[in-house]
């Protein structure tokens, strides 16, 4: 294939991974080999993987859904999972670090309230104070927008 070698370690809650392995079983062998499901809570304060295990750890619509309290153990266990010059990547609904827009991103992010009545307001300069908190260098911090109006990717690096 185009990228030899590469693999993926999806940890996910149990039903996702049921359903992940579903269609991984009608792919060729060589995704069978690449692509794993592991289940897990992402509020659990534990990953099941290995200290600098992983090049990148993508992190997306978890941030806005999960209560404020459980984030920065989220960063934490990505910076121990992330091998030297590793990338945790967040992408979520998100509004301007002024708080002032975009009208659907902060719809969105209200409508999480009904389910995660805990949980942060998410913009920039919050997901990267907790980045921060949890081993990376703020200063290092990339953001930009994903969805138009919707939503937002930041890249933190490990050193």
């Amino acid at each position: 294939g185009k990228n030899p070698g590469l693999t993926s370690k999806v940890l996910e809650l149990p039903e996702v991974c049921a359903t992940g392995n579903g269609i991984k079983a009608t792919q060729k062998q060589a995704v069978q080999d690449a692509v794993s499901f592991v289940e897990l809570d992402a509020t659990s304060p534990d990953w099941p993987v290995s200290d600098a295990e992983f090049d990148v750890v993508l992190m997306s619509y978890i941030s806005g859904s999960v209560p404020e309290a459980i984030i920065g153990s989220l960063y934490a266990n990505a910076f121990k999972a992330l091998k030297p010059k590793g990338k945790l990547i967040v992408h979520d609904f998100m509004v301007n670090d002024s708080l002032d827009g975009p009208p659907l991103g902060a719809l969105w992010a209200l409508q999480h309230v009904t389910v995660n009545a805990d949980g942060l307001g998410l913009c920039p300069k919050e997901v990267i104070s907790r980045m921060a908190a949890g081993g990376f260098d703020a200063s290092k911090c990339e953001t930009m927008e994903m969805i138009k109006g919707l939503t937002k990717v930041i890249i933190a690096n490990k050193n």
